[in-house]
């Protein structure tokens, strides 16, 4: 209170001042809510002209950054402080949709809404919601990967959906001189980022994918409701796709014939990698299936199951395979109406699988970032995941999987989610057939999306 009475001397009363507080730190000891009401009411006393209300930080046990928080979900401090107060409250925290943002304001929730790494995502995000261009806004996923992971170790701020991010200067999309025929293969984040960058700057552009729909992995990646917000970033760049021009041929696979017949003068391979199936005896059985064919729903899992690789895409999988049948939306609705007991609809929500994850590492996610593994970690736990490090499966049988140590882990379904590799036989093919050729993403080396789409913005601005 002294810190701010004696701004408002130095400042004057025209000069605001705007006040960040915590609404609720989740931590035993830590200020509720209810304490944060009365420092807020002294603090108005003070001189403060305006709050600003977030919630909690990383020494709490309730995640606030990664995607699965759901959106606007810590507005509701907000509104406690401003009920409590007469001057204007801001809202923040996981807000990157304007539609969120003006039910907030519409609910009396807040007076003002914080963004900011939906800014990081997408600058023009005021811009385009003002003018009505909602799918043309790039929205932040809450991946953390450019930015928390980068903050957190020290190194300059990225974004998976927005390559210029701290190099805006050297990113600028210019016009191209002379117009060239531009062939992309593959429908994936990074595939879709080539072809909407050389469509910007002038070229024609022809983008194939051999499955029947844009997104490639992503889609998949996205099937676990905690990792939805992943959706976000395929539809983005589909709509970019639309909006463009960019002449897009589903359901068909390019070979050098095709192309010759096409005759571009540049092409972007941006084909998926091949999944590794391990040298295990027993892994062509009829209780394996891959870890791609259970998320995008080609391979059905049964109640015991044992996932060999612990990394980001086995994670992901035992998400997917540990969720209930009803998510918490229907679980509120039918609790609501009396249709049965809190007790009862939480159930729904688990799932009756019992699932295990074998790593031959000694960490589980290793290669997840540290601002989202924690929480991916803590919702295997609860969803009664057992995880096994430092072990590799050296059979797999009717029953199950047989370990290094000898401990036979009883299974109906066995998934395989071991890591890929790349996949350029088309890019070694094209060599010699068209003026220029160029491999991104995964067929290049098995990678993230972030550095797919990195790749195929940087490709895209010097063709």
């Amino acid at each position: 209170m002294e810190i701010v009475q004696r701004i408002k001397e130095k400042l004057g009363e025209g000069f605001p001042v705007i006040f960040k507080l915590s609404g609720d730190e989740y931590m035993e000891g830590g200020n509720s809510i209810e304490d944060t009401v009365v420092i807020a009411r002294e603090l108005e006393e003070a001189g403060v002209d305006c709050f600003n209300i977030a919630a909690a930080w990383h020494e709490s046990p309730v995640p606030q950054i990664t995607m699965n928080v759901p959106r606007g979900a810590f507005a509701y401090l907000a509104e406690k402080v401003r009920e409590a107060v007469s001057v204007p409250v801001v809202a923040g925290n996981r807000i990157n949709d304007p539609q969120v943002a003006e039910r907030l304001l519409r609910e009396g929730k807040a007076d003002l809404i914080s963004l900011g790494r939906a800014l990081i995502a997408d600058p023009e995000f005021p811009v385009k919601a003002m003018e009505g261009r909602f799918d043309e806004i790039r929205k932040c996923l809450g991946c953390n990967q450019g930015c928390f992971d980068h903050v957190f170790a020290g190194k300059p701020v990225e974004c998976l959906v927005n390559p210029a991010v701290s190099r805006e200067a050297e990113y600028e999309i210019k016009p191209v001189e002379t117009q060239k025929k531009v062939l992309v293969i593959g429908g994936g984040p990074g595939g879709m980022e080539a072809a909407r960058v050389a469509s910007l700057r002038g070229h024609r552009v022809t983008l194939y994918e051999k499955s029947d729909a844009l997104g490639g992995q992503m889609w998949w990646a996205a099937v676990p409701r905690e990792r939805r917000e992943l959706g976000n970033l395929v539809e983005y760049l589909t709509h970019q796709m639309r909006l463009l021009g960019v002449d897009v041929v589903l359901g068909r696979e390019v070979t050098p014939e095709v192309v010759e017949q096409l005759k571009p003068d540049v092409v972007i391979v941006a084909t998926e990698v091949n999944r590794i199936v391990p040298s295990i005896p027993g892994v062509d059985g009829p209780n394996v299936v891959m870890a791609l064919d259970v998320l995008a729903g080609r391979a059905r899992a049964g109640r015991r199951v044992v996932i060999i690789g612990g990394g980001g895409v086995g994670c992901e999988v035992a998400l997917y395979l540990t969720e209930g049948s009803i998510d918490a939306e229907t679980m509120l609705f039918l609790v609501k109406y009396g249709a049965m007991s809190l007790e009862e609809a939480y159930e729904l929500t688990r799932s009756r699988r019992e699932v295990t994850i074998v790593e031959m590492l000694e960490k589980i996610g290793g290669d997840v970032g540290g601002s989202t593994r924690w929480v991916i970690l803590r919702s295997l736990s609860r969803s009664g995941v057992r995880m096994i490090t430092n072990e590799k499966v050296t059979e797999i049988t009717e029953r199950g999987v047989v370990l290094d140590s000898g401990e036979t882990l009883e299974a109906d379904t066995v998934v395989i989610a071991v890591g890929s590799e790349p996949n350029n036989e088309l890019v070694e093919k094209l060599k010699g057939r068209v003026p220029q050729v160029y491999a991104i993403g995964d067929c290049v080396n098995p990678r993230k999306a972030m550095e797919a789409v990195h790749e195929a913005n940087a490709v895209a601005r010097k063709i």
